[in-house]
C-alpha cells in the first residue's frame, strides 16, 4: 500500500475531531432554557431536518475516518461534505462564504495531488496506462 501523504492524514483527522465535536455538540442539552426551547420545537416540526443534521456531523467522521484507510469512496464523501457546506454558506454572511471557499479549494487540491491520487488508488491497483493508437477506451 502506498504511504498516507501527511496532508491526507490531516484534513482525514480535521474531519474526525469536527464532526465528532458537532455531533457531540448537536446532541448535548442546551443550558439555556430559551434555546432548549426553541431546539425542542424545531424538532417537533422538522423531526427529518434535525435527523439530518446529526447525518451530517456523522458523515463528516465516517469520511475522515475511511479516508484514514484509503478508501477512494471516503475522499468523495468528504469533497461533497464540503460541496453542502459551500452551497449552505451561501445563505449566511459572505465572510463564512468566503471562508469556506478557501478551505473547499485547499481541501480538494491536497485530496487530489499526484501522492494523495495515489494512495487513494492503493498499491494494489494497477497504474493507469495511457491508450495506444487505435486502442478501444472499454477492452
Amino acid at each position: 500500500m502506498n504511504k498516507r501523504p501527511l496532508s491526507v492524514t490531516i484534513i482525514s483527522w480535521l474531519f474526525i475531531v469536527v464532526g465528532v465535536a458537532t455531533l457531540i455538540h448537536g446532541l448535548m442539552p442546551s443550558t439555556d432554557p430559551v434555546k432548549a426551547q426553541h431546539i425542542a420545537e424545531l424538532e417537533a416540526q422538522r423531526p427529518f431536518e434535525h435527523a439530518f443534521v446529526h447525518i451530517v456531523h456523522a458523515a463528516a467522521i465516517v469520511g475522515g475516518a475511511f479516508m484514514l484507510s484509503g478508501r477512494n469512496s471516503a475522499r468523495w464523501l468528504v469533497v461533497a461534505w464540503m460541496v453542502f457546506h459551500e452551497i449552505l454558506s451561501v445563505f449566511h454572511s459572505p465572510v463564512q462564504l468566503a471562508v469556506h471557499t478557501v478551505l473547499f479549494g485547499t481541501l480538494t487540491y491536497f485530496l487530489f495531488t499526484k501522492k494523495s491520487s495515489d494512495y487513494f488508488r492503493g498499491a494494489g491497483a494497477a497504474p493507469a496506462q495511457p491508450l495506444k493508437t487505435g486502442d478501444s477506451p472499454t477492452a
